[in-house]
């Protein structure tokens, strides 16, 4: 095995400046927030909208844990992610091209002539001990071990996945088509183990939550792409053995996916799987804090850009990564690595380093043997070779979704009063968007929170929904959903009636990528006397709130190696 070193130490150069913040006072889904951070000197307003974690594959047990995708108000191309987990904000923010670092918010402008705060250079030092990019091993043919995938049975793989229509595309073209600034979504499995809980104690979900929302923000800037998280499985890493060898981790989670021992945790085989541990690593080298399988592009790189097998859909797109960082900066530098050595699983290269890449530099870039203060964006060297990895996928549903939007919004004659025992009507509007080339099909429905009323009716479009649970809730079906009307009569009791509606895609390979307008809670009051019907009052993410193996792997003949360390 042959390795080539690169001992460069990684920067990022956080210039968000932000305040510290109080507890904050709302509860998600019930709008946009606004904060206010403090960038290269100037008072910037930060809008946040709420985001239901429950969209990761996960309930999150910190019931006080919140998450948001952020704005700067009036820089539209400005995205971020925010998290507020143990009392603390953190999150990512990309603006001008920059990554900035968010560490505290607040609910109000500072006073003019409050002193600008300082950051302190401890995290500097501390990042760059920490994480140190470079190191990147190849595997030549001969050193492969893993065994040929056998029987498709012998894989925990499921129904949808075996639904293959065999699409091939174009990227370049297919990504001219984006639903709300996405045109593929790649499938991911992350898999934590029990040092990773330990490290990040009872927060260690939100946490794993927080570096999943990072890792989707650097993807969907750079390439319009974001993530289906199939599985966050924690505790499964601990099959993988190696202890903190990183070689050896890797060694075994290959071994092991491609002879069918991850099926427990791992739905779909050809789906990305990155492990993401609290485990201290080494390499046969030096220490390490990443490994990636990428693919190769011939002899001497003869066949660049274009790969000699894509990895992706073949169930050796894997990796690991460890935590970095301190305190409550680790989610954010961990997601960097994340980012960067799934990057090796799209055949991108070392910037700066790797001959076809050597143009591009080794600093600059999110690929690079160091970060610094641009870290935002992949080069243009690894943007040379997503194209070719995604188009020589012969079927891409085996490991890539297609985008949707599904919306519930309320009717604006929605009452906000009725009277005791009184029936009511009231009224929505639905609708999705999806690819002219697919369609969508959703799953409507709502239930009764409180007091003791029941529905009466709920059709769609004229149709009869299914009422259960004693008439507190309901259910509706559309396929090929385009606009649609819900109409709901409800039999009022004597106390105040709040109902949650969701909307939700159900149909193969489509995953829907804003989830901010897909839970609309309403709340009725119940008065002595008539109804106001002065309008509805809302929460959530409508109502004009906000718009804002084997199955048949291949054994790689050639296959590259990347390392981070």
């Amino acid at each position: 095995m042959q390795f080539k070193s690169i001992n460069t130490p990684l920067l990022l150069l956080a210039s968000l400046l932000i305040w510290a913040a109080p507890v904050l006072a709302t509860s998600p889904g019930v709008g946009a927030e606004t904060r206010y951070i403090t960038l290269n000197g100037q008072t910037l307003e930060l809008v946040l909208v709420p985001s239901d974690p429950s969209r990761f594959a996960i309930e999150v047990n910190d019931p006080s844990a919140r998450f948001y995708s952020a704005q700067l108000r009036n820089y539209p191309q400005s995205e971020g992610r925010v998290a507020y987990i143990g009392g603390q904000w953190q999150g990512l923010l990309i603006h001008e091209g920059e990554l900035h670092l968010i560490e505290n918010l607040d609910t109000a402008p500072p006073p003019s002539t409050a002193p600008q705060p300082v950051r302190p250079a401890m995290a500097v030092r501390a990042l760059q001990q920490d994480m140190n990019l470079g190191q990147c091993g190849y595997k030549t043919p001969s050193d492969l071990q893993s065994p040929a995938p056998d029987q498709q049975s012998s894989f925990g793989i499921t129904a949808r996945s075996l639904m293959a229509q065999s699409l091939q595309i174009d990227y370049d073209s297919f990504c001219l088509e984006q639903i709300d600034g996405v045109c593929l979504v790649g499938e991911l499995t992350l898999v934590f183990d029990d040092a990773f809980e330990d490290s990040f104690g009872a927060q260690y979900q939100a946490q794993a939550v927080a570096i999943a929302a990072n890792v989707d923000l650097i993807y969907k800037q750079n390439f319009n792409i974001v993530f289906n998280r199939l599985r966050m499985a924690f505790g499964s890493g601990d099959v993988f053995t190696g202890g903190t060898n990183i070689d050896a981790v890797l060694d075994d989670m290959e071994l092991k996916r491609v002879a069918g021992q991850t099926s427990a945790f791992d739905p779909n085989v050809f789906s990305i799987l990155h492990f993401i541990s609290g485990r201290t690593y080494f390499s046969e080298a030096n220490r390490a804090v990443g490994l990636a399988l990428g693919p190769t592009y011939g002899t001497n790189y003869a066949s660049y850009p274009n790969p000699d097998i894509p990895l992706l859909c073949t169930g050796y797109a894997i990796g690991t990564s460890q935590i970095i960082g301190s305190g409550g900066n680790r989610a954010a530098f961990t997601s960097l690595v994340v980012a960067h050595e799934i990057g090796h699983n799209f055949g991108f290269l070392h910037d700066g380093d790797d001959p076809p890449a050597s143009a591009c530099s080794a600093t600059d870039f999110i690929m690079g043997p160091e970060l610094g203060s641009y870290t935002s964006t992949f080069s243009s060297c690894s943007a040379e070779v997503l194209a070719p990895n995604l188009n020589a996928i012969a079927t891409i549903e085996n490991c890539f979704d297609f985008p949707v939007d599904a919306t519930i919004t309320t009717d604006a004659g929605n009452p906000e009063e009725t009277q005791k025992t009184g029936v009511l009507n009231t009224a929505y509007a639905i609708s999705v968007q999806s690819r002219s080339d697919r369609s969508a099909n959703l799953r409507v429905s709502g239930n009764i929170n409180s007091s003791a009323a029941t529905f009466l009716d709920a059709s769609l479009d004229g149709t009869p929904c299914a009422l259960g649970n004693s008439n507190t809730t309901y259910t509706c079906s559309i396929n090929g959903a385009t606009s649609h009307n819900l109409d709901l009569e409800i039999q009022a009791a004597l106390s105040n009636l709040e109902i949650v509606h969701e909307v939700a895609v159900i149909s193969a390979d489509d995953f829907d990528v804003t989830d901010s307008n897909n839970i609309l809670t309403e709340t009725i009051a119940v008065v002595d006397g008539r109804s106001s019907g002065t309008g509805s009052r809302l929460s959530g993410g409508s109502g004009g709130a906000c718009n804002w193996l084997g199955l048949n792997l291949i054994v790689l003949l050639i296959i590259r190696r990347f390392r981070c360390s």
